[in-house]
């Protein structure tokens, strides 16, 4: 992934990622949001890219779990995928890059079904209700 990709990451995002509602952050902050995450080393970025055009795009990090910090965990911020089958790929790769930096737990969130399944078939069990709001 690299600043150039940076705009069709978000037109990707405009086409696969449900009506956001009004407590989402703004399309028009993307570009900014994701060229800091771009541009942090310590995050793993990719993107699937069919002659150009930009088909899917992850990017995760590996954080303490917050009840015991021995234990590092892989917490996938974005997964956008326009193509079916690149979610699952882009995740193996997830996968294979958190495990060689220690992390032994996933943490990801789902705003749709598509992803819902993936993670599910994956291994990963739903674990909560997150509530967004603005302050």
């Amino acid at each position: 992934m690299e600043a150039n990709d940076i705009q069709a990451i978000v037109e990707l995002g405009r086409r696969v990622v449900p009506s956001p509602g009004d407590v989402f952050l703004s399309w028009d902050a993307m570009p900014g949001v994701l060229f800091c995450m771009i541009e942090n080393p310590d995050l793993f970025a990719l993107v699937v890219d069919n002659d150009g055009a930009i088909e899917g795009a992850v990017v995760a990090g590996i954080t303490a779990y917050p009840w015991d910090d021995s234990v590092l965990v892989c917490m996938v911020a974005l997964l956008w995928s326009g193509v079916p089958g690149h979610g699952k790929m882009l995740m193996g790769e997830v996968s294979r890059w958190a495990k060689s930096m220690g992390a032994t737990l996933w943490l990801a969130g789902s705003r749709t079904d598509r992803a819902s399944h993936l993670y599910s078939a994956m291994g990963m069990k739903p674990i909560e209700t997150n509530y967004l709001g603005r302050l």
